[in-house]
């Protein structure tokens, strides 16, 4: 079972990966792995004394040669530090994590002026598929 922390880059809940994980490992009887702000040996210290059995690293690998994402989005999560992250679409019931881009400035402002669910998810469909299709299409070619 994975016990992913709000620190998770994509979709997050509200809780800490470091309150998360010992809650998590005390209620089920399977293997628990850490996820959410861990991208270094001393994470996966802390996870291990948290009680969970591995974790799950993501964003840390978006910049290495195996990943397929486009070049500018890895030099922007080079160049990102502990701020440069917002959390939107609390307002839906489906909160993300995302880097503080125009699309995150341009969906806050439309939450902050009432915006409804429909038209605030009405943004983001179809975005992953679109950009994994692009980054195909610039392979092949």
């Amino acid at each position: 079972m994975i016990a992913e922390g709000t620190e998770s880059g994509g979709h997050i809940g509200e809780t800490t990966t470091i309150v998360l994980v010992p809650q998590v490992v005390d209620a089920v009887n399977v293997p628990v792995i850490a996820a959410g702000g861990i991208a270094d040996g001393r994470g996966f210290a802390a996870a291990l004394c948290l009680g969970a059995c591995g974790v799950q690293i993501g964003t840390r690998f978006i910049a290495t040669n195996e990943c397929s994402v486009h070049e500018n989005f890895k030099q922007a999560i080079l160049k990102a530090d502990d701020r440069d992250t917002i959390a939107t679409g609390r307002n839906t019931g489906h909160p993300v994590r995302v880097l503080k881009i125009s699309l995150r400035v341009f969906m806050e402002h439309l939450e902050s002026q009432g915006a409804n669910k429909e038209d605030l998810e009405a943004l983001g469909i179809g975005k992953l598929h679109a950009a994994a299709r692009w980054v195909m299409l610039k392979k092949v070619q």
